[in-house]
């Protein structure tokens, strides 16, 4: 299990906002598959309003599947304002040995033994959930992000190409290398942000990547692929997020954010 950052400790637990009564802030940001939780931490320093980021890895009550039906609430009753999406790559990632996808069968190969079905439905339910977080983010005019490398088999779902096709929504691609990594990972980040397309900008100078992730190595007793091991966001990248998310706020952004909502309608 993953211990949370002291700094999110205090954060209000997404159940308890569902019921709460008037706040001091009317909405929050929520990152969901939330890991070490590196956004929550940046906003956080950033002053953006944040609920206790989700991910069944901090608290085995934290299951989108079983529990997610509280997010969906808050969303449509506007108390999540903004909400992150890291969902697990897990059968998605092509770097996977035996692939249990390919682009004639995205959500599954036929011929999977009950074992590997079983893990394919799973990868499936999750992605299906966030897409329903997403849209719901997008009706009432709230704001998405999904994250996933570029090479997974996620970008692949007939119904990720729909939520891509939407007015208002754009795809930006990035490399983890920009943002102070050892190594390369192109990544995607699939939102409805006025200020994130800034993500997609690469540095004058580029670190040098000497790190390949299509190997494997040893981690605390296990022989795991690096690509696991990378999952976390580094600082940077959380740092220049949450300042992207931080202006939503500000009244200079005021005319930019009315206008990119004006797509909506």
């Amino acid at each position: 299990m993953l211990l949370l950052p002291n700094s999110l400790s205090g954060l209000i637990h997404a159940e308890k906002l569902l019921h709460a009564g008037e706040l001091e802030s009317p909405a929050f940001f929520v990152e969901v598959f939330a890991g070490c939780a590196a956004l929550s931490v940046a906003m956080v320093f950033k002053n953006v309003p944040t609920v206790k980021p989700w991910d069944t890895r901090h608290d085995p009550t934290l299951d989108v599947l079983s529990q997610g039906e509280i997010l969906l609430q808050l969303i449509k009753c506007k108390r999540i304002k903004q909400a992150h999406f890291a969902t697990p790559c897990r059968t998605n990632t092509w770097v996977r040995e035996k692939q249990l996808r390919n682009r004639h069968f995205v959500r599954g190969l036929p011929c999977l033994s009950d074992g590997e079905r079983a893990l394919v439905s799973e990868a499936n339910e999750l992605v299906d959930w966030t897409l329903r977080a997403c849209r719901a983010l997008y009706l009432v005019k709230g704001w998405f992000s999904l994250e996933n490398p570029e090479y997974s088999w996620l970008w692949w779902f007939q119904d990720i190409l729909t939520l891509y096709r939407m007015p208002g929504v754009i795809a930006t691609r990035f490399k983890m290398q920009w943002f102070g990594t050892s190594f390369v990972k192109p990544s995607i980040f699939l939102h409805n942000l006025p200020t994130f397309w800034q993500l997609g900008i690469p540095p004058e100078r580029e670190s040098r990547a000497v790190l390949s992730l299509l190997e494997k190595c040893q981690f605390e007793g296990r022989i795991v692929w690096k690509t696991a091991l990378s999952q976390q966001y580094p600082p940077e990248l959380a740092v220049k997020v949450a300042g992207y998310a931080q202006v939503l706020d500000t009244a200079h952004f005021g005319r930019l954010a009315k206008a990119a909502r004006c797509l909506f309608d």
